[in-house]
C-alpha cells in the first residue's frame, strides 16, 4: 500500500514536522508502524467516518495519527498528541480532507 504525507497550503510536510519533534525511540516505533501499514497491516485504528481514520499508538502520551484514503493510497493528514487535543485535531484533519478533495494541497510519497 502506498503511503503519502499531506502537504499543506504553506508547503509544509506536517507528518515530517511532527515526527522530527519526537524522541528518537518514539520516531522509530512510529516509522515501524508505518512500515507495517505499507505491508497492509493497519493495527489499532478507528474509522471516524467521512473517510477519516485514526491510528492509535499505545506508548508515550498515546499518540494519534489521522489519515484518509485517496486513489487507493493512505494519506497521513495530521499527527497529534493525545486524547486531550483529540477533538481539535479531528476537526483540523477534516479541514485537510476538504483541501485534498478540492485539490488545494498536495501529498508526497513516504512509503
Amino acid at each position: 500500500m502506498i503511503i503519502e504525507a499531506y502537504i499543506n497550503k504553506q508547503e509544509e510536510n506536517l507528518f515530517y514536522n511532527w515526527l522530527s519533534q519526537r524522541e528518537k525511540k518514539d520516531q522509530l516505533r512510529i516509522l515501524k508502524r508505518i512500515e507495517k501499514i505499507q505491508e497492509g497491516h493497519l493495527g489499532d485504528f478507528k474509522n471516524l467516518k467521512q473517510n477519516l481514520y485514526e491510528l492509535r499508538f499505545h506508548f508515550n502520551s498515546g499518540f494519534r495519527v489521522y489519515f484518509t484514503m485517496k486513489n487507493n493510497k493512505i494519506v497521513i493528514l495530521l499527527c497529534a498528541g493525545n486524547k486531550k487535543t483529540q477533538s481539535k485535531n479531528i476537526q483540523q484533519a477534516r479541514e485537510y480532507i476538504k483541501d485534498l478533495q478540492q485539490e488545494k494541497t498536495k501529498q508526497i510519497r513516504i512509503y
